[in-house]
C-alpha cells in the first residue's frame, strides 16, 4: 500500500467522483439498448463506488493510527512531567503537590497546579524546597530538552508549552541567582498547565476515547 500513501488522494477522490457523476448521467439518459451503457457503464458504477468505500476505510484507518501515536508521544512527555512535578516538590505539605496528572483529570490538574501558584504567591516555599527545585531541574533539563522534537509532533500549543517549560527549567538549573526563582518555578508550573490543557482540547491522553 506504500504507492497509495504517495498520491495525492484529493485529486484521485476527485477524479473518481468525476466519473461517478459521468456513470451515473449515462446510466440515467444513456441509451440502454448499447453494449456499452447496458454493460460497461453499472461495472464502471461499482469499481467507482467501491473505491470510494476502500478510501473512506483507508482514510479513517489511517488517521485513528496517527491519533494512537500521538496519543503515544503524549503519554511520553506527561510521564516526563509527572516525574518533574512529583520529584520537584516531594517537600511540600501533601495538600499543595500536583497529584497523578493524568490526562483524563485535566480539571482536577488545573485545580490543583492553581492552588499551587497561589500557595508560591503567598511566599510559602522554603529555602529547602527551593533547592530541590533547582537541583531537579538541574536533573531533567537534558531530558526535557531532548524531547523538543516529540513535542513538536503534536500540536503547536504543546510545542510552545514545551519549549517554554525548557526554558524555565534552564533559568532554574544554571541561573538561580540572577532571576526570580519564585516566579520562574510559577513560569514552570503555567506551562505544565497550557501543555494539559492542549491535551485536553485535542483530546490527545490516555483515555480521551471513553471521556
Amino acid at each position: 500500500m506504500n504507492w497509495f500513501t504517495r498520491i495525492d488522494r484529493r485529486s484521485f477522490i476527485y477524479w473518481v467522483l468525476v466519473f461517478l457523476i459521468i456513470f451515473l448521467i449515462l446510466a440515467i439518459w444513456g441509451d440502454h439498448n448499447s453494449y456499452f451503457v447496458g454493460n460497461i457503464v453499472p461495472e464502471s458504477l461499482g469499481v467507482c463506488v467501491e473505491l470510494l468505500i476502500v478510501l473512506w476505510v483507508f482514510d479513517t484507518w489511517q488517521e485513528k493510527g496517527k491519533r494512537q501515536k500521538l496519543i503515544t508521544i503524549e503519554r511520553r512527555l506527561r510521564e516526563y512531567l509527572i516525574f518533574f512535578l512529583d520529584h520537584s516538590f516531594k517537600n511540600l505539605p501533601r495538600d499543595y503537590r500536583v497529584g497523578r496528572f493524568f490526562g483524563k483529570d485535566h480539571d482536577q490538574n488545573i485545580a490543583q497546579i492553581k492552588k499551587l501558584i497561589i500557595y508560591i504567591d503567598e511566599g510559602k516555599l522554603s529555602g529547602e524546597v527551593v533547592d530541590n527545585i533547582t537541583n531537579q531541574c538541574n536533573t531533567d533539563i537534558e531530558a526535557l530538552r531532548s524531547l523538543l522534537p516529540a513535542a513538536a509532533e503534536l500540536t503547536n500549543k504543546h510545542f510552545k508549552a514545551w519549549n517554554r517549560i525548557v526554558y524555565f527549567v534552564h533559568c532554574l538549573a544554571y541561573n538561580k541567582d540572577q532571576i526570580d526563582t519564585n516566579q520562574t518555578v510559577k513560569d514552570i508550573l503555567q506551562n505544565i498547565r497550557r501543555y494539559d490543557t492542549a491535551s485536553y482540547e485535542k483530546k490527545l491522553y490516555v483515555g480521551a476515547d471513553r471521556a
